[in-house]
């Protein structure tokens, strides 16, 4: 029987659950889902916005051995993974935009939000936010290329069952880690990278410029080739591709 936790609201289901994650009673795999959040966290501080009882959107407790911190970028590449596997279930066709949303028909369809608690050169636990657009057919002008699984496939999704499915691909994914069998992990990740090997156009700061996605470090970092065929690594929110 899992540990799912369901409340119609909550500030912030990241939040909740790192606070009772410093509870070492809490058990590892805990889920808090929340039909809605008041304050849901998205990347670099922004919010997640959400339609009431329309999407899933969860947090998820994994508590770890020995995990390295420099393990940290493979543990991200195998939460995309998973989420893309449960979706694949519904469509072929979805992508993770580096570095781990998802995408469909170039809308934003869902992201991940990891937080993790470091002792030393190790990672204690780690929760795993994850906000996915399912149900919702309307969404504000501000967010121009958000999108819904039914608005992209015309399919309506039950949120248990979809909640269910990609819970089951974590374990199954981070249990690859456990076993060091990662290069599996980054094979899918790279074969299904949105954009992969196609002239995108990319923004840092003020400039604007034409690159190929062309893979992802250890680090991280994506590899983008310029048009003087050089290949420069770029830090997650140090630059923006321009949709």
């Amino acid at each position: 029987m899992r540990n799912i936790f369901k409340f119609d609201a909550v500030n912030s289901t990241n939040d909740l659950l790192l606070k009772w994650a410093e509870n070492i009673s809490t058990p590892n795999g805990s889920i808090i889902w929340a039909l809605s959040q008041y304050k849901g966290k998205g990347q670099h501080g922004n919010r997640w916005e959400s339609n009431a009882g329309e999407n899933l959107t969860f947090s998820m407790l994994i508590r770890h051995d020995s995990m390295s911190v420099m393990e940290q970028f493979i543990f991200n590449k195998a939460i995309s993974v998973a989420l893309l596997k449960s979706l694949h279930v519904i469509s072929p066709n979805f992508k993770i935009k580096w570095p781990n949303d998802i995408y469909l028909n170039g809308k934003k369809i869902a992201g991940v939000l990891i937080e993790n608690s470091i002792k030393g050169k190790y990672i204690d636990y780690s929760v795993i936010g994850i906000g996915i657009n399912v149900n919702q057919r309307k969404f504000p002008k501000s967010l121009e290329n958000a999108g819904s699984i039914i608005t992209e496939t015309g399919v309506e999704v039950d949120l248990e069952n979809l909640l269910y499915q990609i819970v089951n691909h974590i374990e199954y994914f981070v249990n690859y880690i456990h076993r060091k069998q990662c290069r599996k992990i980054l094979k899918i990740y790279l074969n299904n990278l949105f954009r992969k090997d196609t002239i995108s156009v990319f923004k840092k700061g003020d400039e604007k410029f034409n690159g190929i996605i062309r893979g992802v470090d250890k680090f991280g970092r994506i590899k983008i080739e310029l048009e003087s065929e050089e290949v420069v690594l770029f830090n997650n929110g140090e630059i923006k591709m321009m949709i």
